[in-house]
């Protein structure tokens, strides 16, 4: 794939760094069990966000720009929404006894989901741009499917 320099003018439009910090909020008792993930730019690809995040933590994660939008380099207007989604966590049942006996010691998997309280999430283009749309948001988010399922989504204005 060639490399796409742009001219030197212009090179300050354009984003290769892009993180998103996202808080729980800390009164949201102990946050989620669940893997939560992030897409943006419309190509829907997830990438995960975190797992298990406790409340109160703040957790901050690189984008991977060319696997989320498909190329190196992208601009501000690239960044219209973002959707976050909660994939359910597994547990192991009991063990299986027959007549005293433990015949299957991981009997059942059962994919399990809690809410949790999503507090801010902040969008930072090459270190310098932060979007600010999302600062405040105190929402609480969860779902009872057993598969990955949109939880939240943001339109950047």
């Amino acid at each position: 794939m060639p490399s796409i320099t742009p001219p030197q003018d212009t090179i300050s439009r354009f984003i290769d760094n892009l993180t998103v910090t996202v808080s729980i909020k800390s009164n949201s008792l102990i946050g989620t069990e669940d893997g939560i993930y992030i897409s943006m730019g419309g190509l829907d690809i997830k990438q995960l966000l975190c797992e298990s995040p406790r409340a109160g933590q703040s957790i901050t994660v690189n984008i991977d720009i060319n696997k989320m939008f498909d190329r190196p380099l992208i601009s501000l207007a690239d960044i219209t929404s973002i959707q976050l989604y909660q994939s359910p966590y597994s547990e192991f049942t009991k063990p299986d006894v027959v007549r005293g006996l433990a015949f299957n010691p991981y009997s059942t998997v059962i994919l399990k989901s809690d809410t949790w309280q999503l507090g801010s999430l902040l969008v930072t283009a090459n270190g310098i741009y932060t979007n600010t749309t999302f600062a405040s948001i105190n929402q609480w988010l969860g779902h009872e499917s057993k598969h990955i399922y949109q939880v939240w989504s943001g339109t950047i204005f």
